[in-house]
């Protein structure tokens, strides 16, 4: 733990802590190296992510078909920056959905859309159209034709 982490309980659903454990092993193929949890919610906390691309009505879906707080108990060491950044994610998402959120339902909405992003850029990829080609219309790679 750093100087500056904080502790940051979490009583999560089994159903989340199976969304946690699956974006880990997601996050630790994506790096090549053992994340956690905590190294997870830094980097879904830390790089800008567009939730304005989901629907408002998706976001309540997930929440319903995965409850965020539960009885399992998860401790987080997160920088108070972080603690800080995931409140005003909390906040954003609030007036999105319409309601208030605790701290599991934002990291579970966090985590739908990491794994969201992820099986996008994997299709991508598939169809030659990921990070690493070239988007270069005039390039031979090009993916239509004129």
């Amino acid at each position: 733990m750093t100087a500056d982490a904080r502790d940051f309980a979490l009583e999560i659903s089994e159903l989340l802590f199976r969304l946690t454990t699956e974006c880990i092993r997601v996050r630790s193929n994506e790096t090549r190296a053992h994340e956690s949890l905590s190294s997870l919610t830094l980097h879904v906390v830390g790089t800008d992510r567009d939730m304005a691309g989901h629907d408002t009505d998706i976001l309540r879906q997930h929440l319903k078909l995965i409850p965020a707080s539960g009885d399992i108990a998860v401790l987080l060491a997160l920088p108070q920056t972080c603690i800080d950044r995931l409140g005003g994610v909390r906040t954003s998402l609030e007036k999105r959905v319409g309601y208030r959120l605790t701290s599991e339902d934002t990291l579970s909405l966090l985590l739908f859309n990491y794994v969201v992003e992820q099986k996008a850029a994997r299709v991508l990829d598939t169809l030659g159209l990921g990070r690493s080609e070239s988007r270069d219309p005039g390039s031979e790679n090009a993916s239509f034709s004129q």
